[in-house]
């Protein structure tokens, strides 16, 4: 991880914890939506970089195959990968 991508996560995780810290101080009703969304922020790209199919993806790119993911609600996922075998 670069060191400004790093940095960059620590200040929004940074941000999440005092806000955090300030709504239960304050109980500040109206800041509640806003310290949800840095808690939200912060899983999502912490779950986002480390997903394993971004792995698969970038793989898939590096054997010039073709990756296909769906995912519906109520459906199921699916995972297509086309390549060719020489």
């Amino acid at each position: 991880m670069r060191t400004s991508v790093f940095l960059f996560h620590l200040l929004e995780l940074t941000a999440a914890i005092s806000a955090s810290i300030y709504w239960l101080k304050t109980k500040d009703k109206s800041i509640k939506p806003f310290v949800w969304y840095l808690w939200f922020i912060v899983c999502l790209e912490t779950i986002e970089k480390s997903s394993g199919l971004i792995n698969m993806e970038k793989r898939s790119e590096l054997i010039n195959a073709e990756f296909n993911l769906i995912s519906e609600k109520g459906k199921g996922t699916q995972l297509k990968i086309k390549f060719c075998i020489y």
